[in-house]
């Protein structure tokens, strides 16, 4: 419910509608990155990366527009 509610392309009737499955997979993704990197969750009183010992502490937006992946990453990422 929190992921519907929160990315308007999920719901029916909505000017923001994902035209295409690429599309709409790359807001998952966007918001997937916000939801465990940024957002403080209320239960956790911190984010799940940091919860799970991904991250010392809650991105910024700043911090995740700058990250770069190294070659072997990406790689690891790509053949996911």
């Amino acid at each position: 419910m929190t992921l519907r509610q929160s990315l308007a392309a999920l719901t029916q009737r909505t000017l923001s509608l994902a035209m295409t499955r690429r599309h709409l997979q790359l807001r998952l993704n966007a918001y997937w990155v916000y939801y465990n990197l940024m957002r403080e969750h209320m239960t956790l009183h911190t984010t799940p990366a940091c919860s799970a010992g991904l991250t010392d502490h809650a991105w910024t937006w700043e911090e995740l527009l700058i990250f770069r992946l190294r070659p072997e990453q990406l790689a690891a990422v790509a053949g996911a």
